[in-house]
């Protein structure tokens, strides 16, 4: 299930290049350049989304844990565990279209993401 997820996401954002226009001020082919995006960018788009899953892993783990705590702690760490769920989704919708967009490889958007 988690690999059709991925694949999902990498056909998602690869739709960020797929513009009427190129960029050079020509038409071109809406399907064609989905394809060719989806093509270059499948490995690093699927390294990356196994990465933001391993992450996520343990901010779900967390979110699970505060359901043993008392009443009153139970809100505190629900609300820091929802802010960091926050920007965890912020990050996962920034990285995809990113991937798409720019030419890097797994070293050099690890560096300039941080």
């Amino acid at each position: 299930m988690l690999h059709s997820y991925c694949n999902h996401r990498s056909i998602c954002h690869c739709a960020v290049l797929c513009y009427p226009e190129n960029g050079k001020g020509e038409e071109s082919y809406i399907f064609k350049g989905f394809l060719k995006a989806f093509k270059e960018n499948f490995k690093i788009s699927t390294i990356i989304w196994l990465l933001l899953a391993v992450l996520g892993l343990p901010i779900f783990a967390d979110y699970k844990a505060t359901q043993f705590l008392p009443d009153n702690m139970k809100n505190i760490f629900r609300i820091l565990v929802g802010v960091v769920i926050t920007f965890y989704l912020l990050l996962m919708t920034y990285v995809f279209p990113y991937v798409a967009r720019f030419e890097n490889n797994v070293k050099t958007r690890s560096r300039t993401r941080c």
